[in-house]
């Protein structure tokens, strides 16, 4: 089993007490058993392979970063120990650009089969797999050899493709095909605007394509700047997404500049300490601002003063995961925020900089808390009751939102004349938005503090068929017969 926010686990059939195999170093992208014991999975950075007992964890099949990929995903084994396929994609892939591969373990070798999103092998000869549009298709297959013969065919269309082409498909060992039919759809979640009653209008009428990690609303409203797949992309509202990384290396936490309409980003690499510059709409290269001696940067808040900065992760050689801070103008290391860590994650600024919120789970549950910058020993106020994540600033007004262990939008009203004092906390609305990287659901607030950016799910991909589900008695004699 892959859980969000993606565990390994493994249960038996007759039930009972599942087990972690492990919690980290795994990705989303679907695992499979092999006569060999080892299970085969996502690994984040390659297809990776683990003992169920959770030893002898190694990627077999990194990601090929010269050709920019950026995922494996939907391993399913061979038969007779002759290996893997698997879909990978590259960074800037359409969904209809994904591809199909078998991974030889004789040689650690890979071989590219065809363009499609999602592939099982069939015990009569035949590579099946589906395209981005739902059809399904069938070619005969050299297992020894790993390569396909032949002419393809086309068996039928209507299969439902979800996220990173996610299909429901099986075979079975008596020749039965099961499938979840549908329509494909261009997209699944779409920016909306969600007013403090929790009503929703589009802000946007084309569909997210991808799953968003990260999104962060330009100073004047007009704009939003969304981490997809390791990519940073410009979503005017009304226009095209446009890339802003085009470079083949994997990026995050976009982070926009103070001041005027916002026309400039930061961000970070991928697995580095490292912050760039770059026109917001992707014209000309991107500027080092920032490089730390070791360690991976999280989230990052940027200060007024457009100079300091406050990121989480590890971002320093002594891998400890914290708030720390640096200036922007110079290449020292990063300074822990505080002397001991308890986890502290997602710092934001309030607008005029003299505060500073992010999330503490030194009580043993995440909760949020403020304190003064840049003297923060001087004072700590714990703002969220009973749990709270994800604090954003408003920009108009003496308001700190966030989110509940529940999960509802609220909204701390304080007083910053003597100090920092919250006048009152009150319950807005539960969302419904889809969610992001980790099953978090991402928000940023409107400039006027009375609209909150979100995502919001497009109803069913398959909405016209309903739920159901397909079961192809003797698929295996129709295959022998179509695609001899």
């Amino acid at each position: 089993l892959i859980l969000n926010p993606f565990t390994l686990k493994v249960v038996t059939l007759a039930g009972g007490q599942s087990r972690t195999v492990r919690a980290d170093s795994v990705s989303g992208g679907g695992v499979a058993w092999a006569a060999d014991g080892y299970l085969y999975v996502d690994g984040g950075s390659g297809l990776a392979r683990v003992r169920p007992d959770g030893t002898g964890y190694a990627i077999v099949l990194p990601l090929d970063t010269a050709r920019a990929e950026n995922g494996i995903s939907w391993p399913t084994v061979l038969p007779n120990g002759r290996g893997l396929l698997m879909r990978v994609r590259r960074i800037g892939d359409a969904t209809s650009d994904f591809r199909i591969i078998a991974f030889d373990p004789r040689n650690r070798a890979r071989k590219e089969l065809i363009t499609g999103v999602f592939a099982r092998y069939s015990p009569t000869g035949h590579l099946l797999w589906v395209t981005a549009d739902g059809e399904l298709h069938a070619q005969r297959f050299d297992l020894d050899q790993l390569e396909l013969r032949g002419e393809p065919r086309t068996l039928w269309s209507g299969l439902s493709i979800a996220v990173f082409g996610a299909t429901s498909l099986a075979l079975s060992a008596a020749g039965d095909l099961l499938y979840v039919p549908g329509v494909a759809s261009t997209g699944f979640a779409a920016l909306t605007w969600v007013t403090r009653d929790g009503a929703k209008t589009r802000a946007d009428t084309t569909p997210v394509e991808g799953l968003v990690s990260a999104m962060a609303l330009s100073p004047d409203g007009s704009a939003v700047a969304l981490e997809i797949q390791r990519r940073i992309w410009l979503k005017r509202f009304g226009g095209p997404a446009q890339l802003v990384t085009s470079e083949a290396r994997s990026s995050k936490a976009p982070t926009w500049i103070p001041g005027g309409s916002g026309r400039e980003l930061l961000y970070a690499r991928e697995y580095r300490a490292e912050i760039y510059r770059r026109r917001a709409d992707g014209s000309g290269g991107a500027e080092l601002v920032w490089r730390g001696p070791g360690g991976t940067i999280g989230r990052m808040a940027l200060h007024p003063d457009g100079k300091t900065m406050v990121v989480d992760g590890e971002a320093s050689v002594s891998g400890r995961y914290a708030l720390y801070t640096m200036r922007l103008d110079s290449s020292s290391a990063t300074k822990p925020l505080f002397p001991s860590s308890a986890g502290e994650s997602t710092p934001a600024f309030s607008r005029d900089g003299k505060w500073l919120s992010y999330v503490s789970s030194e009580s043993g549950r995440p909760e949020v808390y403020v304190r003064p910058f840049p003297g923060v020993e001087a004072m700590k106020v714990q703002v969220s009751i009973e749990g709270g994540t994800s604090p954003r600033w408003n920009p108009a007004g003496q308001e700190l939102f966030y989110r509940s262990a529940k999960g509802d939008v609220m909204v701390a009203r304080f007083s910053a004349s003597t100090g920092f004092t919250v006048t009152g906390v009150k319950r807005l609305f539960t969302p419904a938005g889809d969610p992001g990287s980790g099953g978090v659901v991402l928000y940023d607030v409107s400039p006027d503090g009375q609209r909150f950016l979100m995502l919001d799910v497009i109803p069913g991909r398959s909405s016209s068929t309903g739920a159901r589900v397909v079961l192809v008695h003797n698929f295996a004699d129709e295959l022998l017969r179509r695609v001899p």
